[in-house]
């Protein structure tokens, strides 16, 4: 089973946060029926139904309360994860950059330097 993209979780938490589609689609600045699809495509995926709804209401089951639970902790792992992963790239970025500087400070010296070296 694939994992379910991090958009769906952020759906299903703004649902049971709201319990509503209509304002839960406008926290996450989509149409609601791009929130009601995403929320069918995450309970498809799944294979159990995170919320009780009709044309008025929205109740999130047990198997949904649990769910969006461990949604939310996923999604503070990915907040936490995704500002340490960006200072790796620059750090690497940096040290790869340095090594290309030096290697070509090295060609160019060793270009240059060799006929005055004697053998």
């Amino acid at each position: 089973m694939a994992l379910p993209e991090v958009r769906l979780l952020q759906a299903a938490i703004a649902v049971a946060r709201d319990l509503n589609f209509s304002r839960a689609a406008e926290r996450l600045h989509i149409g609601q029926s791009t929130l009601s699809k995403q929320i069918y495509e995450l309970e498809s995926q799944l294979g159990f139904r995170l919320f009780n709804r009709n044309h008025q209401t929205v109740e999130v089951t047990d198997a949904g309360r649990a769910f969006v639970e461990e949604a939310r902790e996923a999604i503070l792992h990915i907040e936490r994860g995704w500002p340490l992963q960006r200072q790796f790239s620059m750090a690497r970025m940096k040290s790869l950059s340095r090594r290309i500087q030096i290697r070509f400070s090295c060609r160019l010296c060793c270009r240059y330097a060799y006929p005055y070296f004697p053998a």
